[in-house]
């Protein structure tokens, strides 16, 4: 494509539980986004209308915006409001336009993105956002090292239980109704970070769709520690592939799947 930057192989420094999963679909596309490589292309509305989510969630656990219901929807249009315009300025995803409308569940997920933010919204001493060590939303995890690192959506307490939650604009689940492998690898993979980091396992592990439907993953010691192995394993011979002059090329793997929704495609020759 004239004018597309050429893909090179990138050397990857950290590993992300968000981004790891895409290693199995294609080493190219896993390299480029954990190197924060500029993405070529938009991604879509649901997943553009997820930065407005994750967006009001932060301020409202900072307290940079009042914790009622009216304040935080009219903070969620503003949000949305703001990401129309941007996307107004590229033919390819003026179609996105207003994403009120284009979205599907918007409603829904407004809905649900107001009711989360009262939750976690600074003021009640029961927030979920209550600011103590490893609890909190968008709390901070590493593990070996600080090779891995990321952000858990939330860590908290319900009841006696401690919960690590994380929020999917997406679809959860597969079209043959299981979870979705790299959302799973996801959360076991903050689970065994959060018990590096602060020496606790936590009790339950969910994910929670943007209309509010939760669907738990197993809490496994063992699978998830050695999902923290294998990381190290992967970026250690990723590097030393780089280092040794592995094209792009080699890391691709084309698919119909992999690369529907993938930024980079109209560079991946």
């Amino acid at each position: 494509m004239p004018g597309t930057p050429e893909l090179a192989a990138r050397e990857v420094k950290t590993i992300s539980p968000s981004g790891f999963g895409l290693y199995e679909v294609c080493r190219l596309r896993w390299s480029l986004a954990s190197a924060k490589h500029p993405h070529l292309l938009r991604s879509f509305p649901a997943r553009e209308l997820g930065t407005a989510y994750h967006q009001l969630i932060e301020e409202a656990s900072r307290g940079q915006v009042a914790g009622d219901e009216s304040s935080l929807g009219v903070r969620f249009d503003e949000i949305v409001a703001e990401l129309d315009d941007d996307l107004r300025q590229n033919w390819l995803t003026a179609v996105w336009v207003p994403m009120g409308s284009k979205v599907r569940d918007y409603g829904l997920r407004r809905g649900r993105a107001v009711t989360l933010a009262m939750s976690v919204a600074r003021t009640p001493e029961t927030s979920r956002a209550a600011p103590t060590p490893f609890r909190g939303v968008e709390v901070f995890l590493e593990a070996r090292s600080g090779l891995i690192r990321g952000k858990a959506d939330s860590v908290w307490f319900d009841g006696d239980d401690l919960v690590i939650t994380d929020e999917k604009s997406g679809r959860i689940r597969a079209n043959d109704g299981s979870v979705q492998d790299a959302y799973e690898t996801q959360l076991l993979m903050y689970a065994a970070m959060l018990a590096e980091s602060s020496g606790e396992w936590p009790d339950r592990l969910e994910m929670e769709s943007a209309t509010g439907d939760r669907t738990a993953v197993a809490v496994d010691h063992a699978r998830a520690t050695g999902l923290l192995d294998h990381a190290i394993e992967v970026l250690t011979a990723h590097n030393e592939s780089v280092a040794g002059g592995i094209g792009a090329d080699a890391l691709a793997a084309p698919s119909a799947e992999g690369c529907r929704f993938c930024d980079y495609r109209p560079g991946c020759a």
